[in-house]
């Protein structure tokens, strides 16, 4: 069984604030690398499934980004390509600067996915690996947005007001 936890950076807030993201996922027609979503089942697509929890919705630092960022918490429950990226999108609040399926922004110059835990067994001994991975900053210090804590649990988010909130499994 491998377990992944990513975090992700939306534009937007998600409504619910926790919830599950069902949908088929193909590759759009004609494109080797876009994906879009299908309804569950659809016969020519694999079914997808995405939990999600925010963590923090806060204004952007910059001025010229008018909506709410909000930090959440991802957990792809299958794995299909681009699945949180193709998910976000399609709920309307697609990754910060995702120039596939959403829109570049001057906070961070590649999508705003960041792979933060992997939970898996050792694939000799069977034992319980777990890796993580600290998030570093994003922007200078007028902009920060993300940052990892020393004990790889926590992160923070937010302008100078920043909020800490633990991820948990």
């Amino acid at each position: 069984d491998i377990r992944k936890t990513y975090l992700a950076l939306l534009r937007g807030a998600p409504t619910p604030e926790k919830g599950r993201i069902a949908t088929g996922i193909r590759r759009a027609q004609e494109s080797i690398i876009l994906r879009e979503v299908t309804p569950l089942g659809a016969p020519d697509a694999a079914d997808a499934l995405t939990d999600y929890r925010t963590l923090s919705v806060f204004h952007s630092p910059l001025p010229s980004l008018d909506t709410p960022l909000s930090l959440v918490c991802a957990k792809p429950l299958t794995g299909r390509t681009h699945q949180i990226r193709v998910h976000f999108a399609y709920s309307g609040h697609p990754l910060v600067s995702d120039d596939l399926y959403g829109t570049p922004s001057p906070l961070i110059a590649r999508h705003a996915l960041h792979a933060y835990r992997l939970v898996f067994p050792h694939p000799v001994t069977g034992a319980r690996m777990e890796l993580c991975q600290r998030m570093r900053e994003i922007g200078g210090d007028d902009t920060h947005i993300l940052i990892g804590n020393h004990d790889g649990n926590t992160v923070q988010s937010g302008g100078r007001d920043n909020e800490t909130e633990r991820i948990t499994e």
